[in-house]
Parts: structure tokens; sequence; C-alpha cells
């Protein structure tokens, strides 16, 4: 609402002591307000410098894009990053043929060129390592001495307490609370954001509740390659979780894409139950009672524009093989799943 992408319903905005109503993202650009929006909306086949510059193009006579005076002025920004970018990041280069953390970078640089007064950053340094975030917080540090004003999002409480002045905790929709960040703990905010008392970190995992899995193998990956990993070796066992760490976009998602039979496999094996598991697309890895939820939640996680009732049910009118449903047959298997979601 306040980047003017969406209409509020009710309440004031004031924006310098005065009224302001906000009709779209050109007139809030327009008042000084820029944004980085969770989801990145970068044009995959422009260059870092167009996408950098999207809405304001440095033009030539009025008809042409002007490259030269594009390129210098994107240098100026792709330099903020440029000992903690990587390889290839140049103006000149197409964002298809950027990492993920790249990426975020480019969306990251998409805001900071607005040279807004007011800045608003939704998850910024989600898919970014240390260094580019420690390199990001100091630009973010460099425009809050110019009297610039920021709004920052993250669900990383060592940044937030890192980079914040203030906090805001929002459950519900509703703000719960704002505090000084010299008067609180990390504790503390935690508690206003999940309502509830939460262990205290002296409790040792063998007082939980949790069952302990048994040892056997349920699932087996041996030298597992293909596109973005190589060799890769892992067991997952009957009622166990198994966490897989590391820097986003370092071949996790590829793997486990893969054994959902969305991404082709190039050598290894995986077993399940210790019989031969060969998926060539995720409706084989279905059948065989393989789930996977998407990290890349615009591409792979909804069908936008559908209901949630069609969400919630695609993959169980899948397994029923029929090719039409009615909504009333779907309705109950929906209703189930989505009221585990009630408390």
């Amino acid at each position: 609402m306040i980047a003017g992408s969406v209409e509020p319903d009710t309440g004031t905005f004031t924006l310098n002591g005065k009224d302001v109503q906000l009709s779209s993202p050109q007139h809030a650009r327009a008042l000084g307000i820029g944004i980085f929006y969770q989801e990145l909306s970068l044009s995959l086949n422009r260059t870092i410098a167009e996408n950098i510059f999207i809405n304001h193009l440095p033009m030539k006579y009025g008809v042409f894009v002007d490259q030269t005076a594009l390129t210098i002025k994107a240098q100026q920004y792709i330099d903020l990053f440029k000992e903690v970018s990587g390889d290839n990041f140049t103006a000149m280069t197409k964002i298809v043929d950027l990492r993920a953390d790249q990426r975020q970078l480019v969306e990251i640089l998409k805001a900071l060129a607005t040279e807004a007064d007011i800045l608003i950053f939704d998850e910024p340094t989600s898919a970014l390592d240390r260094a580019q975030v420690e390199r990001f917080f100091s630009i973010l540090s460099d425009l809050k001495r110019q009297g610039r004003a920021m709004i920052m999002i993250s669900h990383r409480m060592d940044e937030i307490f890192e980079i914040s002045d203030r906090l805001t905790v929002i459950r519900d929709g509703q703000i719960i609370a704002t505090r000084e960040k010299k008067d609180v703990e990390p504790s503390d905010i935690i508690q206003l954001m999940v309502g509830e008392h939460t262990l205290p970190p002296t409790v040792s995992a063998s007082t939980s509740t949790l069952k302990t899995p048994d040892r056997h193998s349920i699932l087996h990956v041996k030298d597992l390659s293909g596109k973005g990993f190589s060799r890769v070796d892992f067991s997952l066992n009957r009622g166990e979780i198994l966490g897989f760490g590391g820097l986003h976009g370092q071949g996790q998602s590829a793997i486990l894409r893969a054994i959902y039979g969305a991404n082709s496999i190039d050598s290894g094996t995986i077993t399940v139950n210790d019989t031969e598991y060969n998926v060539s697309h995720p409706r084989a890895a279905i059948a065989k009672g393989c789930a996977y939820v998407s990290g890349n939640r615009t591409y792979d996680g909804v069908i936008q524009g559908r209901t949630i009732l069609e969400n919630s049910t695609a993959v169980y009118a899948n397994t029923m093989g029929r090719f039409v449903l009615s909504s009333s047959q779907l309705s109950s298997e929906a209703t189930a799943a989505l009221s585990k979601l009630q408390h």
C-alpha cells in the first residue's frame, strides 16, 4: 500500500506532514518511495543495466535508449557490490545468466537506483551470503547518515537487531508492539511474534516429546549427479526429518527437484524401501508417494488466479486419475487439509 501497488480500504497516509492518496506505484516513486519486493520482478532476457533502470531508462532523442549513458549510470550502482557480487556481474550481463544471489543484488540495485527518500526492503537478504549482507548493511548505514528513512522486513533476528533502530512486530495482520532496539532482547521479539511462551534454551532435546526415529532407511540416495549437483549421498530414516544446509542456490533445490522428477538425473541411484526408484516426471513421483513443496512459490508453488480449492486439490485430482471432478468432490479433501491450518 505504501508503495502504491495496493489500494487501502481505510486509514490515512501522511508524508512529510501532508495527507497523501497514492494512486499507483509511479505516483509513489514520484513522491520519493522506493521498494524491494520479496518476489523478484526481473526481466530475464534483459541486461543488469536495463533491469536496474527499467522504469526510467535514459533516452536519446526521446526515442532510443542511450546505451552509453545507461551503462555508465548502472556501473555506479554495480560498483557498490563489486567486491562481493562474484564473476560475470557486469552491466551487459543478462539476468538469465546470473545466480540466485546475483539476481537478488540486481533487485536491490533497482530499489537503490530510485534514489528515494523512503526505501522499503521486504526480505532483501534471503539469497545473499554473509559478505553480501555485510556490504548491503554498510550501504544502508551510509544512506541512513544521509537522512534516508528505511523499513526492512526480515525473519532473521540477528539481522534485524544488527541494522534496525526500532522494531515493530506484526501478527495476523495487526501491530502487536513497537520497541526501541536498546530496550529488548531477541527472545522478547520472538515471544511477541509467536504469541506464546517458547521453551527456554536450556531445555535439551532429550526432554522433547518427539519420537526418536528408527534407523530403517526409507530413502537412500547414492552417487546422485545432475545439473547443479554431483555425487550426492544421503539416507532418510523412517520418522526422521533431514535438514539440508548451505547458502541459497548451492544445489539443494536441484537435488530435491531431481528426486521429484522435475530435474533430470545424469547418474546415481535412488531407492525407496529397498526398491529402485526411477521417475522421469513429477506425476510418476506422486504415484510413488512423493510430495514436493517448492521454495519458488511464484513459479512452482501455486496456480495464480485460481482458487485455494483448486490449488490445494490439484495433486489429489491427479492421483484419482480423473479428468473431471466436481467442486463438491474436491471440497471435502480441501476442507480436511485447510482445517489443520486454523489453529
